[in-house]
């Protein structure tokens, strides 16, 4: 999962191409940090997660452009629009299976 800042990420959400989930989180956060570890397993199955990070303390414009309500989130981008904000990352099924929904996973990339 790579970090940006805040002009990448905004720019994410401008771009008709991008596809992707953006993780935003604050580094003291205990549940933001299991949040990471569930998503690092996801990466673990696919190399080529299209997945993002980003510090909300360092992003206050893009917390409030995207309506950031609290952290953890992770945000999932299609076609340059938000099409949802994910709060509750409850388990790594319920991840994969949200991932596999917006066709973010490797499997459903390659889908026909």
């Amino acid at each position: 999962m790579r970090e940006m800042n805040e002009a990448q990420l905004m720019s994410l959400s401008e771009d008709e191409q991008a596809h992707c989930a953006v993780f935003l989180h604050t580094p003291m956060c205990g549940t933001c940090q299991t949040a990471r570890r569930m998503l690092d397993v996801l990466e673990a199955m696919d190399d080529r997660l299209p997945l993002y990070a980003g510090n909300v303390n360092m992003t206050p414009r893009l917390a409030l452009s995207w309506r950031i309500e609290s952290v953890p989130c992770i945000v999932f981008i299609l076609q340059g629009r938000i099409v949802e904000k994910m709060y509750a990352v409850q388990s790594v099924p319920a991840l994969y299976e949200r991932f596999l929904k917006y066709g973010l996973l490797n499997s459903a990339r390659s889908r026909p």
